[in-house]
């Protein structure tokens, strides 16, 4: 579904499964990447956010805020990934927010390739799929 105003366009894709936690990868090839992003919203070619909802299994929460923290230190060193923030919600400890800016769809490309090793065991913590929403950023014209 895409929405949009006279400052930003956004799809939102309401389920979005995991990768397979037997699936291990250390690098992912472009036919992965695509069969991937068959399950997100389209990605903008300009600087786009990303909102995600994950829900852990409960056994597995802990394990899924340090993944998580994994996921936040590597972003730092991507130059694309403008943001990377995780944070858990304090009311129920299996819920996790996530919010993510990048240059652009290649930047976003870049990073999901990089955390390809870490998506099969991401699969198996999370108990539930995520929701997400992709929001390109554009000035807004008079």
């Amino acid at each position: 579904m895409m929405k949009g105003c006279n400052c930003c366009t956004f799809a939102l894709s309401t389920s979005l499964p995991l990768p397979s936690a037997n699936i291990e990868v250390s690098e992912i090839d472009d036919a992965a990447l695509e069969a991937m992003l068959a399950y997100l919203p389209p990605l903008p070619e300009e600087e786009f956010v990303v909102y995600q909802t994950v829900f852990a299994h409960q056994e597995q929460a802990d394990a899924l805020a340090q993944l998580s923290a994994d996921f936040v230190k590597m972003a730092e060193d991507e130059p694309g990934t403008l943001a990377l923030v995780i944070g858990r919600d304090m009311t129920d400890p299996t819920r996790f927010l996530v919010f993510e800016r990048y240059a652009g769809k290649e930047a976003c490309l870049q990073h999901l390739k990089r955390v390809a090793s870490h998506l099969g065991k991401m699969g198996e913590m999370v108990r539930e799929q995520r929701r997400c929403v992709a929001i390109a950023i554009k000035a807004a014209t008079d």
